[in-house]
């Protein structure tokens, strides 16, 4: 008899418990007024024979023994595709510990496989699960139509296929005060840290780390409407497209008052909030993760990797990002690429201090590249970006690297700008068409082989107005500007106050002024050294120019096209540039102190602007007098000490 007994309980360790279709063992009779309490695991795995019935756990349950369940497949999801789970499950807040699930050809796999229409499952915590399947794999359930609220999952890891999630795998429905905390999910598209793939979401958070394929997100890996009041802090490697530290891939609604602090890796579309953010706009939300990239591909940004809007107006508004960001192409500290079709993509008071390393072209400090199709539309606004950006193919800027059709306005830049190819500037690397307006780049220095300038390496068609630069210009070779390394566009009261130099066509203020472009009421003082068709305005104009000015001793140039030279005393005279130039509403000058400076520009102080000098003794310009400035003085202390 004992024999017989030590078989039977070897069974139902081995095999799970052992139940009559319908029966259940705990108390209740599984109706709303009266459901049955759950008090260990066997009768959790109970719940397989009543779908429909109203469930309530009675106290946590340790889940460690399923481990040994049926030959090591562990635990049976409640539900599958064929007869889905539509009863009600209150967690009553109790954890569940160490649930364990390996059925890996297995779809809808997790403590409840599939949920139909009219399931609920609410306030249920589960403690270091383990749950392997095929797709719509997760911790608490594979896949569901119902709407999800206060449910958690802390520890544990999580291995699927397609569409997997630490606690979801699907959810064609709204989540909200969920999370998933500290746990590992492995998957191949349509991975996240919370849900595979979801609709919308408030009010949810991860930590972990997940890894997929395509479609992977810290949150979500593929949302289709708004996420809202959330945050991921989970680390992101993927190998494929649309991977970010929010949300793979989001569309469908706003976001709005999410952050997301986890590095990012993917191969294309990669963003450390949003690897692509498709018709819909973002607000309030922030990014501190860094992006790289897992191979020579497109769209890496520190906020959205691939930001698109097609037959609807879609903007990212009051964003910043922090994280570093290391791509291909289309590499930007905030966004990588913006794609325009019969819409408007809009960015309005945003910024990054991201540091931003291109190995192919169209690099930028906040944009790598704006690209619109028929009918497209595309604005920037009150942004700026203050990290240092490198990039080794051309269209190479502080703020944006190429854009076309495009309106920059009360925007500036303060990163130094270093390129390898050619369009380099301290603003953008090249302008199609569109307007720069009120803006400026006051970092240190820009660098670059040809088509270089403070602000903007090359004009094509743009309009520029009321902008200037004080960066120090250096090229390899052609087209070296203080403002603009070529121009072929109109450019009006704008000014330049950096050095250049460069090897043909070099000047302080534009390196080449070509036929169709048209410079008036500007000005340059900073030196120029070139060695063929060096002036100290322009190296060569063959395009119209009216009422400007440089300054013959500060240029070291006491020539130029397309300008009038003056001696520095002349250039701090208003008289100097009347009656041309307004000094009522555009500029203002200190008689006799200052260079004419622009009114409709709203300065942050900053040291070493025309308003705020380098400290007397700052010898390095960092702002600070210390004793670097010391060592830069004894080092060249007996210089010039040589009888004459």
């Amino acid at each position: 008899m004992k024999r017989l007994i030590v078989i039977l309980v070897s069974i139902v360790l081995i095999l799970g418990p052992v139940k009559t279709a319908g029966a259940f063992s705990g108390s209740g009779s599984g109706t709303e007024p009266d459901p049955y309490i759950i008090t260990d695991v066997n009768q959790l795995q109970e719940m397989q024979y009543a779908l429909n019935a109203w469930y309530e756990l009675g106290n946590g349950i340790d889940a460690s023994k399923t481990k040994t369940w049926n030959s090591g497949e562990g635990f049976v999801p409640v539900g599958d595709a064929a007869h889905p789970f539509v009863g009600h499950f209150q967690g009553n807040g109790f954890t569940i510990s160490r649930l364990y699930i390996k059925r890996l050809s297995t779809d809808y796999v997790g403590l409840f496989g599939k949920m139909g229409t009219n399931a609920a499952v609410e306030r249920i915590t589960l403690a270091d699960p383990n749950a392997m399947g095929n797709n719509y794999t997760a911790s608490l359930v594979g896949y569901t139509d119902t709407s999800l609220s206060y449910c958690d999952v802390s520890g544990g890891y999580v291995k699927g296929n397609n569409y997997v999630g630490g606690l979801i795998g699907q959810i064609n429905n709204s989540m909200s005060d969920c999370n998933s905390l500290l746990i590992t999910v492995y998957g191949a598209d349509n991975v996240g840290g919370l849900a595979g793939h979801c609709t919308s979401v408030s009010n949810c958070a991860s930590s972990g780390l997940v890894q997929g394929n395509a479609g992977v997100g810290g949150l979500v890996g593929y949302a289709n409407g708004s996420i809202e009041n959330s945050d991921s802090q989970a680390g992101v490697l993927g190998t494929g497209e649309n991977c970010g530290g929010l949300g793979g891939y989001h569309t469908g609604g706003l976001a709005a008052n999410c952050y997301a602090a986890g590095s990012v890796t993917g191969s294309a579309d990669v963003g450390a909030l949003f690897g692509e953010n498709a018709g819909t706009s973002i607000d309030k939300c922030y990014a501190a993760g860094n992006v790289g990239a897992a191979g020579d591909n497109s769209n890496y940004g520190g906020l959205v990797g691939r930001f698109v809007a097609e037959w609807v107006t879609c903007d990212i508004i009051n964003c910043h990002a922090a994280g570093a960001v290391d791509g291909h192409t289309h590499v930007g500290g905030l966004v990588g690429y913006i794609y325009s079709y019969h819409g408007a993509a809009n960015i309005n008071n945003c910024y990054s201090t991201a540091n931003v390393t291109g190995s192919g072209t169209h690099v930028g400090g906040l944009i790598g590249r704006e690209q619109q199709g028929y009918a497209g539309d595309c604005t920037s606004t009150d942004s700026y970006s203050t990290g240092s950006v490198y990039g080794s193919g051309n269209y190479v800027g502080g703020f944006i690297g190429y854009y076309d059709y495009c309106n920059i306005t009360d925007c500036y830049t303060l990163g130094n700008v270093h390129g390898e190819a050619s369009n380099v500037g301290g603003m953008g690397g090249y302008a199609g068409s569109g307007s720069i307006n009120r803006c400026y780049a006051k970092g240190q220095d820009v660098e670059g082989a040809s088509f270089v300038g403070g602000l903007l390496g090359q004009n094509s068609q743009a309009s520029i107005s009321q902008s200037y630069s004080v960066m120090d210009v250096n090229s390899l070779g052609d087209d070296a500007g203080g403002l603009i390394g070529y121009n072929n566009g109109s450019v009006e009261n704008c000014y330049a106050r950096g050095t250049v130099i460069g090897a043909d066509y070099v000047g302080g203020f534009a390196g080449e002024n070509a036929d169709s472009g048209d410079i008036s009421k500007c000005y340059s003082t900073g030196s120029v050294t070139g060695v063929y068709n060096v002036g100290g305005f322009a190296g060569w104009s063959s395009g119209s120019s009216a009422d400007n000015y440089w300054d013959i001793e500060t240029s070291g140039r006491p020539t130029s096209p397309g300008a009038e030279g003056k001696f520095t005393e002349e250039m701090m005279q208003q008289s100097t540039f009347e009656p041309a130039w307004d000094f009522e509403a555009v500029w203002g000058i200190e008689e006799g102190l200052t260079y004419p400076v622009l009114l409709t520009i709203s300065h942050t102080p900053t040291c070493g602007d025309p308003w705020h000098p380098y400290p007397v003794g700052d010898l390095n310009h960092d702002c600070h007098v210390n004793f670097l400035d010391f060592a830069a003085f004894s080092s060249h202390w007996l210089e010039d000490t040589a009888p004459q």
